[in-house]
């Protein structure tokens, strides 16, 4: 009976594995970002859609955040500072809030000008394997490909992240995608 438990256990995982299903599958850096289409929150009846392919051509800080998250408390105003000294970079950022009155009052009190989307269910996240490790952030280039990923990162990251946002921002913008 446990060598079947454990069989079955072992197929399972190594389906969800193979299929990218496993939640926290990570995409591949130097492929194309995982597109989405969500809800902006910009206020509280917002029905912008926010999606990274309409900022192609353009280089994205795509963060994942929660207002339950201290890190992401603290990032957050370093994030639009960075944003602020790079204009051409575009920050988005995706509220993995379950409660969307919760992420709205978290960018009332930390960020107010940070477009932002909402994602209540994390499917964006799984697709892009976000997992309990926040905030994270991904750079992607001018030609919607993934090119850097930061789980967890603190303050003392951010040198590396505007290093890399630098980097992609000095490249050349030809896009691959339409």
């Amino acid at each position: 009976m446990q060598r079947l438990a454990y069989s079955s256990a072992v197929i399972l995982g190594l389906t969800l594995a193979l299929t990218g299903a496993a939640w926290g599958a990570k995409p591949r850096l130097g492929r194309p970002a995982p597109d989405f289409s969500l809800v902006g929150l910009n206020g509280p009846n917002s029905e912008e859609k926010i999606s990274p392919s309409s900022f192609r051509g353009k280089v994205v800080l795509l963060d994942f955040w929660a207002s339950w998250c201290l890190p992401c408390r603290r990032l957050m105003p370093l994030v639009m500072e960075m944003k602020d000294q790079h204009p051409d970079l575009v920050v988005l950022a995706v509220s993995i809030d379950e409660d969307r009155n919760k992420a709205l009052s978290f960018l009332r009190d930390v960020v107010p000008e940070l477009k932002s989307a909402y994602d209540p269910k994390q499917k964006t996240a799984q697709a892009y394997g976000v997992n309990e490790l926040m905030p994270v952030c991904f750079l992607i280039d001018k030609a919607g490909r993934l090119r850097f990923r930061h789980d967890g990162y603190t303050a003392e990251d951010m040198a590396a992240v505007e290093r890399e946002a630098n980097l992609l921002l000095a490249e050349p913008g030809k896009s691959v995608h339409k």
